[in-house]
């Protein structure tokens, strides 16, 4: 999914965290981690490429054009945000933890919803019994 469009959700849900919690950190945090779970798209380039790069043109081409033959996504696995929301429930985790787990989980939707990969592509159980293989993971052949 477009960057832009995780941008303009996580700023909309963001907002609306903030007029349920009125908690400016809360919120800010909804929006961080609904944007910055991204940043696991850096370790498939370096993984992919062996090297990073300032362009970020070549960046978003490479993960856009899924020109990756392998797709680790660490923070992308539904596994994660279960274990995350278990955690929230079990140990009644604060307000801080549960605008992280929305944030997150929004993305994670999103995504599911607006890629290419299929659904259970997001289990990182799945991936890692496919080798991580990217061929493997998509509805397009790549």
């Amino acid at each position: 999914m477009r960057p832009i469009k995780h941008l303009v959700a996580s700023c909309a849900t963001g907002a609306l965290f903030y007029l349920y919690s009125k908690s400016v950190l809360a919120s800010l945090v909804c929006f961080l981690s609904g944007v910055f779970i991204d940043l696991d798209h850096v370790f498939d380039f370096y993984f992919h490429y062996k090297r990073l790069t300032l362009s970020i043109k070549e960046f978003y081409l490479s993960c856009e054009e899924y020109r990756f033959d392998r797709l680790f996504l660490f923070f992308h696995s539904l596994e994660w945000i279960l274990l995350l929301w278990i955690l929230i429930a079990i140990f009644k985790l604060n307000l801080i933890w549960v605008a992280f787990a929305l944030g997150i989980s929004l993305h994670i939707v999103m995504d599911m919803i607006g890629n290419r990969l299929f659904s259970y592509a997001y289990f990182f159980i799945y991936r890692w019994l496919k080798g991580f293989r990217a061929e493997s993971l998509s509805r397009d052949a790549l």
